[in-house]
């Protein structure tokens, strides 16, 4: 994995810590910074076969993320991060 993608775990691991924590206003800013780092990251990728196979996975797991945060539920947005996006991210991109 080069230093791009282990930043983008790297911003939502601090996001995950930040919601379990209660200090959701860190954990918000924390997620929106990853989210647009995984954008770029991702128009990076272009039509790669990591990006054909992994991108939609990626991104259903974002929404689900988006969803758990309008719900206000900051423990089930940070295991979408800890248990669905993150072990995602690094099955995609190993390192």
């Amino acid at each position: 994995m080069d230093a791009n993608g282990q930043r983008i775990i790297d911003t939502f691991t601090e996001a995950s810590r930040h919601a379990r924590c209660g200090d959701y206003g860190q954990a918000a800013s924390s997620i929106n910074s990853s989210i647009l780092k995984f954008q770029e990251f991702m128009q990076l990728q272009g039509t790669s076969e990591r990006y054909k196979e992994y991108g939609p996975r990626m991104i259903y797991s974002l929404e689900t993320l988006l969803l758990m945060l309008e719900r206000k539920d900051w423990i089930a947005a940070a295991d979408v991060i800890d248990y669905e996006f993150i072990p995602l991210w690094k099955e995609a991109f190993p390192s």
